[in-house]
């Protein structure tokens, strides 16, 4: 099980509660395949997922959108092929064709490649240019 972590914020609220949402869902996951649930609950499990990272996709790309973003076809293109294997996965746990435990290693890495990697070069651009808010998850929660 993943827990958040201040390492996966990127300075904008709006974006670091939606990941910190998207890995509760990842543990969720994990939590039910654990469990030994049926295959048709994981399969609603990563449905919700999906759902999930497609919200979170276009609100990061309103995001992006707002403050100039110069990677931005980049990034959309990234999100694009995240969701188009996640969706393939869906079916293919349906179909049998893959198994639970390497669905949720494909999330965890998904969530901290994409993250660590293409979520924080927003952040960093958003520091560089004053755009949007640079207060962290962590200090929403509190407030």
């Amino acid at each position: 099980m993943m827990n958040w972590s201040h390492d996966y914020e990127i300075g904008n609220s709006r974006i670091d509660l939606q990941h910190e949402t998207f890995l509760g869902l990842v543990n969720e996951f994990q939590q039910i395949r654990l469990a030994g649930h049926d295959k048709n609950k994981l399969c609603r499990t990563l449905r919700e997922i999906c759902l999930y990272a497609t919200f979170h996709f276009h609100s990061e790309e309103n995001v992006m959108t707002d403050c100039g973003y110069p990677g931005l076809e980049a990034h959309k293109l990234h999100h694009y092929e995240l969701l188009e294997v996640l969706n393939n996965k869906v079916l293919g746990l349906q179909m049998g064709q893959y198994d639970a435990e390497s669905i949720e290693e494909f999330l965890i890495q998904w969530f901290v490649q994409h993250v660590k990697q293409e979520d924080m070069k927003i952040g960093q651009f958003l520091k560089e240019t004053a755009h949007g808010d640079t207060t962290l998850a962590s200090d929403v929660r509190q407030a």
